[in-house]
């Protein structure tokens, strides 16, 4: 997998090159300015802010579980090792999906959606958000923790978030 910002071959004479190495260079900028905007705004914690994958890559560069594995290997700066599973759920299985796999995480689980909301539409707690905080994660936890003597292991959950989505539907909360 490679991770490069190199320009296509185009046949473009020394202005129009430099029109394109402005106009990306303006947008490498406005990156900056929202991740530096999302860092003070989130108190400088850079692990509450991160940008959507197509903002820094292609979509041929994270369309395959390998892509997938590798830009988590590079963000955790270790491999993944076997025993990884994605699963794809979709409606009202995706919670008891979500809720079982959190469960069975032995060193670490990844969460990575649209959102996780914090209140529904209404200003009331999300009762999805709800249930997956409390009989998924808190339960999970729960039962690690009493388990630590014995296993010695205490899972990490990451859940990656589209950060726009997050903080206008609360998910913080």
């Amino acid at each position: 997998m490679r991770f490069s910002a190199e320009l296509p071959a185009f046949n473009l004479n020394a202005a129009g090159r430099g029109a394109v190495l402005d106009v990306f260079g303006t947008y490498l900028a406005v990156i900056e300015d929202t991740r530096a905007w999302w860092g003070k705004y989130l108190e400088q914690d850079s692990r509450l802010s991160w940008l959507p994958l197509p903002l820094a890559l292609t979509p041929e560069q994270h369309d395959t579980q390998e892509e997938i594995d590798a830009i988590l290997s590079k963000a955790q700066g270790a491999p993944l090792v076997g025993g990884n599973t994605v699963v794809y759920a979709n409606g009202q299985q995706f919670q008891i999906e979500l809720k079982r796999t959190i469960n069975a995480a032995e060193d670490y689980h990844v969460l990575w959606l649209h959102d996780y909301d914090g209140r529904d539409v209404g200003g009331n707690p999300d009762a999805v958000g709800f249930y997956i905080t409390v009989d998924g994660y808190l339960r999970a936890l729960t039962a690690r923790v009493r388990e630590f003597d014995r296993t010695g292991r205490l899972p990490v959950c990451m859940i990656f978030v589209d950060l726009h989505f997050w903080e206008g539907n609360r998910g913080r909360i």
